[in-house]
């Protein structure tokens, strides 16, 4: 019985070991989101530039019509993906304005690092 009662000592301060330093670590220095996911909403697109591979990008919640909207801007790094899954170029990213998209962007600087355009 006494060695039972060892090894379940041992277990709970084997697990309170790695609990406390984990949660003190998290307490002590806060956690930063880097990026940021707009799950369905509406875009509208202004190209800058003849080859329109940058511009600014203005979301609307589809479920929320007097929120207010957010501005974004994108570049040639951006991701696009079309309805079917594909990548395409961001070039093309014009002719989906007015569309429903995914929109993943950086909170540092509202830079989009993704587009998914929804079916």
């Amino acid at each position: 019985m006494n060695s039972v009662i060892n090894i379940y000592k041992v277990v709970v301060i084997t697990v309170i070991s790695f609990l406390i330093p984990t949660s003190f670590a998290e307490s002590v220095v806060p956690m930063t989101v880097l990026t940021k996911t707009l799950e369905e909403v509406k875009i509208d697109i202004k190209s800058e530039g003849d080859n329109n591979s940058a511009g600014s990008v203005k979301t609307r919640f589809i479920d929320c019509p007097s929120c207010e909207p957010g501005h974004y801007t994108y570049n040639s790094s951006t991701l696009l993906i079309n309805p079917f899954g594909a990548e395409k170029s961001i070039s093309t990213l014009k002719s989906w304005s007015g569309s429903r998209a995914l929109v993943r962007f950086r909170t540092s600087d509202k830079q989009i690092v993704l587009i998914k355009i929804l079916p």
